[in-house]
């Protein structure tokens, strides 16, 4: 992964592999945990400035960076960008009655934490994502909603 674009002084990034699988994510904050789960097209400033919201009211955040470029603007040049990432990465697809193997990545890194809530900030496919997140044993408090 490539952690040479910072998202903010306030997040630290570091890369996270599990099942072979390697994603870059930001953390900030202290306090308990929110895993917050992008949309398309990525971390992009808005939720980026989720993620400074929850940081200044007591939470550690952990931002995942699944596709896109960080703090990409929500341009239509990235949301198509992000389209063709998704699309094209098989991890992303759930078949049938599989779970997709993002979906395991996730789960292990909330577990890195004995207490997590997380957030679906997105109707894109984060919000895809948010059900079976939502089963993980786990999580304190599952939200899935779109923030205005």
């Amino acid at each position: 992964m490539n952690l040479s674009k910072p998202i903010g002084p306030e997040f630290r990034a570091f890369d996270f592999t599990h099942d072979r699988r390697t994603y870059e994510v930001f953390r900030g904050g202290s306090g308990s945990a929110v895993l917050v789960l992008h949309e398309i097209p990525g971390l992009h400033p808005g939720v980026i400035d989720f993620a400074r919201r929850l940081i200044a009211v007591g939470y550690t955040v952990y931002l995942p960076s699944l596709y896109g470029r960080p703090a990409a603007p929500a341009n239509g040049r990235e949301i198509l960008r992000s389209i063709v990432q998704v699309c094209v990465t098989r991890e992303f697809t759930k078949l049938a009655d599989r779970t997709s193997p993002v979906v395991g990545w996730l789960r292990a890194l909330a577990a890195r934490r004995p207490t997590v809530s997380v957030a679906v900030p997105g109707s894109a496919w984060s919000g895809c994502a948010s059900p079976e997140v939502s089963r993980w044993q786990q999580l304190s408090n599952p939200q899935s909603s779109r923030p205005s």
